[in-house]
């Protein structure tokens, strides 16, 4: 029997799951919500860039998806907004007997939010009989699991450092680039999304608290810092024109140094523009990396560059969506449906065998 699925927003990850969920054999598309209303009434098919109809209509009515019969939910809504509206959808969802895999979150370690919050995941899925597991290329794959994952090969770990670094200027998703990321922006009006309680502050507190207890190591307080990148000249972008002086990225920073400690532990930054020639930007290959690092006994680095085709002649290499990044980040995502299926109800986070333990955790 086919899996039943629900495709729970059609952004530029949740419209590459959605492909991939329609085309696979195995699974049975029964349920596709939207946010824009000129989303609404259309075929499934239609949003994933299909050629062929599917016969499932997209809604904006969460009620009526979550009255549906469906084994899973794969949950891919922007990254930005309250956490609360997200949490709502994401707890009815559950308490209904569906499980959820979620390119967002953050579901990684709820207790930091409070206990309290922590026993609410656990409520819902208790009630439901479902599991909820956050996924996506990073944070999911990089930060917590990769991150932990390469200290396997070290005797001692000294400190880790992890970075995403992006060239966004081939993205066309305008409310994206310019709500979230300020892109286009005078520098006085960046506004940049760090406060306590916030949807990414929060996410990465979680990501990186999850890598330490993945290692055995209690953190201090992680502290975050940023620094904006000014157009050095006047470009255009599928989203616009850039001018001059205005924001074209910019570069996020978190530290934290282990308990009772100062000297940094972990640190995790976020770098992104649009002039790949800026010259404060580091230099990339293709349009995404990512990077990790170890210092230890021994030390190591990996890097994962991400791109539509690392053939440099592919017809697709340059194409502007998706892009390799939306494509990590949804085949992550979906390639979790059967784990979130088979794994125990309640929260669920990806097991790193073989990570370094702290002495102290030992």
């Amino acid at each position: 029997m086919a899996t039943r699925v629900i495709q729970w927003a059609t952004g530029a990850v949740g419209s590459t799951t959605l492909k991939a969920i329609i085309e696979h054999p195995d699974l049975e598309l029964v349920g596709v919500w939207v946010h824009t209303p000129e989303k609404v009434g259309k075929d499934a098919g239609e949003l994933a860039g299909l050629q062929r109809k599917t016969g499932v209509l997209a809604t904006s009515d969460r009620d009526e998806l979550i009255a549906l019969d469906a084994d899973v939910v794969v949950h891919c809504p922007a990254g930005q907004g309250p956490i609360e509206e997200r949490d709502r959808d994401v707890f009815d969802l559950l308490r209904s007997g569906k499980n959820v895999v979620s390119s967002t979150g953050p579901y990684f370690v709820p207790e930091m939010r409070s206990p309290e919050y922590a026993q609410l995941i656990e409520d819902a899925c208790r009630e439901g009989g479902t599991t909820l597991m956050s996924a996506g290329a990073n944070p999911d794959v990089v930060v917590p699991w990769l991150g932990a994952a390469l200290t396997r090969m070290s005797l001692d770990v000294e400190h880790i450092y992890l970075a995403e670094i992006d060239d966004f200027s081939p993205n066309p998703n305008l409310n994206m680039m310019v709500e979230l990321l300020g892109l286009g922006k005078p520098a006085e009006e960046f506004e940049p999304w760090m406060e306590d309680g916030g949807y990414f502050q929060q996410s990465v507190l979680e990501w990186l608290h999850l890598l330490a207890k993945n290692i055995g190591v209690e953190l201090d307080e992680v502290k975050g810092s940023f620094e904006l990148f000014l157009a050095t000249r006047d470009f255009e972008i599928p989203i616009g024109q850039i001018k001059k002086g205005m924001v074209c990225g910019a570069a996020f920073k978190w530290s934290a140094a282990r308990l009772g400690e100062t000297k940094p532990f972990m640190d995790f930054e976020f770098i992104y523009t649009v002039q790949r020639d800026h010259p404060d930007f580091p230099g990339l290959p293709l349009e995404v990396r990512l990077v990790v690092e170890v210092e230890g006994a021994p030390s190591s680095r990996t890097t994962v560059d991400l791109a539509p085709s690392l053939d440099p002649d592919a017809p697709e290499r340059d194409a502007s969506l998706p892009q390799g990044v939306f494509h990590a980040a949804a085949a992550s995502v979906f390639n979790c449906i059967p784990v979130v299926l088979e794994a125990p109800p309640g929260l669920f986070t990806m097991p790193v065998p073989g990570a370094w333990q702290s002495p102290s955790a030992k």
